[in-house]
């Protein structure tokens, strides 16, 4: 768009950006998502700069709309400014249309027979599966009632504040090059059209996400790198204009910079804590053990379980898997004033239930009765919230094994039929507790 000098400027600040530095290094679809956005621009800009024909540009952009929508299926967004340009060029030939929409179609029709095949209807996917109690509802899924808290989420991270300076910079550096009688960026065609090409993907993949009952930074990923571009297009245009020799050392020692940051740019790297519990459990625990945690049971399951017969005891429903319901089948009649609980009684009733059925704070008196058939019972604190692990204390003694991991023993006063009447009655697993926030990092 502005030369090497911009182009170096990008990758740069791609690499030390907080949010695409760590969604690009770990198994998740944003950083390849985002990546397909960016060669999706390049496409659209060597279109409407004439170096590749239309059909061309459709075709590729019709490739990269399918492997966005496999990734996530907002991004087939990005097909958007290729129909905006077919649209205003009074282009109406099938031919462009097909190419550019019918491999995602393709990528739909593949979509919902998997979906018929592994959960009985095309209209529904895994996370109806599993989120039923929203995604089986447009009302609960999207609603005008998340705004305010998706907009705080988004402007009080970093995305909001490199629009911010974005645009007070853009109006800066455009009037200090207009007094000192520069030609402004804003003659930069290849510019607009890449603003124009993130005003037609980012307005609608951000009005969606708004109003989307679950606001995480990482869904507005691609416009952040996007703005990213704009921001390094800006700065180089500006170095330059007002400063050429300048501009020729940055190109000259550009790749050396490059390779600087990606290296030696510092990472976010803390203790292996999940890992080193998971490790822990598998080697100073019994092969017959309970194991009372706060663990994902998707990662116990690998490292801890396999092969042994130990069974882990969920400390709460604050915790994946055991705060969700599975939902094989949509419930007609919702309880639309606890829709938000998967566990209230209208969905369960509904046929809605839980892929995990013990859980240590609903049931304590199945620990108790474990520790008096002589069964070992372990505790790991580790992702464990204080105030479970004060309940927990009221039934049970806690022995160090080592800093997290406690062997777990019954308070006498709580056991059998003469069970003391000063033991905490066995009462559910307080509600309020399912609101704690857990940081799984």
């Amino acid at each position: 768009i502005a030369g090497p000098l911009a182009g170096g400027l990008t990758a740069v600040l791609l690499i030390v950006w907080p949010h695409y530095r760590h969604m690009a290094r770990i198994i998740w679809t944003d950083g390849p998502g985002a990546a397909l956005f960016l060669v999706a621009l390049l496409v659209y800009l060597l279109y409407k700069e004439e170096h590749i024909s239309c059909l061309k540009a459709c075709i590729l952009a019709g490739i990269l709309c399918l492997l966005g929508y496999l990734f996530r299926p907002t991004n087939a967004a990005l097909s958007l400014p290729f129909l905006f340009a077919l649209l205003v060029s009074r282009m109406w030939s099938p031919t462009y249309y097909a190419a550019l929409y019918l491999p995602t179609l393709l990528g739909v029709f593949a979509y919902r027979w998997y979906n018929a095949a592994i959960f009985g209807s095309s209209d529904r996917s895994g996370y109806h599966y599993w989120v039923g109690n929203y995604y089986d509802y447009w009302s609960h899924l999207f609603s005008v009632d998340y705004v305010p808290t998706c907009l705080h989420h988004l402007f009080s991270g970093s995305g909001g504040i490199l629009l911010l300076l974005l645009i007070g910079g853009a109006f800066s550096v455009h009037r200090a090059l207009k007094q000192q009688g520069h030609t402004s960026f804003a003659t930069i065609r290849s510019l607009w059209d890449s603003v124009r090409f993130l005003i037609i993907v980012g307005t609608p993949m951000s009005i969606f996400f708004i109003a989307y009952y679950f606001c995480w930074q990482r869904f507005f990923i691609p416009s952040q790198v996007l703005l990213l571009l704009l921001t390094a297009t800006i700065a180089g245009y500006c170095i330059q204009t007002l400063m050429p020799k300048t501009e020729r050392l940055l190109r000259f020692i550009a790749v050396p910079a490059l390779i600087i940051a990606a290296v030696c740019y510092p990472y976010s790297v803390s203790t292996p804590s999940i890992r080193v519990a998971l490790d822990r459990l598998n080697s100073q625990t019994p092969e017959d053990a309970l194991l009372v945690t706060a663990l994902n049971p998707a990662q116990l399951e690998p490292y801890v379980l396999r092969g042994t017969a130990r069974i882990n005891i969920p400390i709460s429903r604050n915790i994946e898997f055991a705060s969700k319901t599975i939902t094989p089948t949509r419930i007609n009649n919702p309880d639309l004033e606890n829709f938000r609980d998967p566990f209230s009684s209208a969905f369960l009733n509904g046929g809605a239930r839980s892929p995990i059925t013990r859980v240590a704070l609903e049931n304590p008196q199945f620990l108790l009765d474990a520790l008096q058939d002589g069964r070992s019972v372990y505790l790991e604190a580790e992702q464990m919230h204080a105030d479970e692990l004060k309940l927990f204390k009221q039934y049970f003694l806690l022995t160090p094994v080592n800093d997290s991991l406690f062997e777990v023993q019954a308070r006498e006063r709580c056991l059998g039929e003469d069970a003391d009447t000063s033991c905490p009655p066995l009462t559910p697993f307080p509600p309020e507790l399912r609101l704690f926030k857990r940081t799984d990092t």
